[in-house]
């Protein structure tokens, strides 16, 4: 912007400095004379004039070209900081169906549980040792299913919160692309 304004100077110093010339070179010339100088004047004035205008438009060019660039960078940021926001919450919503899956299979561990009680006390030939290892098998089925829920709701609860931080990164970005694009 300042090398715009200063060629602009340099041009109107020019300008200035020829038309000092031209009237001291015509000063002892004759009245006729001195209507071709203003004449000259007025098209050099013109000219400085149309200049400037030039110079105007293509500075205003030039900003909406660097502000066009600043929306399309903005708008490129916004698409793929979307994209993840997208594919963290494929990812959530994966590990709430596991999640599920697993709550499920672990009431299914329950029932099983309460079924070898009611086998138990329904069948007394059935040996202590036998029983014993079945409960055993069940309770660490159970509990490396509750680990495992355990984990994924830790895993759950750290995805919503780097959606939620990353939401709030986008909120200044998509405000200054909503207030300068022009519909």
């Amino acid at each position: 912007m300042n090398n715009v304004h200063t060629n602009l100077r340099w041009a109107v110093l020019l300008v200035i400095c020829t038309l000092v010339t031209l009237i001291v070179l015509k000063a002892d010339k004759t009245w006729a004379a001195e209507s071709d100088l203003a004449t000259e004047i007025s098209r050099l004035t013109d000219a400085v004039n149309r200049l400037a205008e030039l110079q105007k438009e293509r500075v205003a060019t030039s900003d909406q070209n660097e502000k066009i660039q600043r929306l399309s960078l903005a708008i490129a940021y916004l698409d793929y900081r979307s994209k993840r926001i997208e594919a963290l919450e494929r990812e959530m919503s994966s590990n709430r169906n596991t999640q599920e899956r697993l709550e499920d299979f672990s009431r299914q561990i329950s029932r099983r549980e309460s079924a070898l009680e009611e086998d138990l006390r329904n069948n007394p030939q059935m040996s202590q040792q036998e029983a014993l290892q079945m409960r055993k098998e069940l309770e660490d089925q159970k509990k490396l299913i509750t680990d495992r829920i355990a984990r994924i709701d830790g895993k759950l609860i750290q995805l919503d919160n780097e959606i939620i931080n990353l939401k709030s990164q986008l909120a200044p970005t998509e405000r200054y692309v909503q207030s300068n694009l022009e519909f």
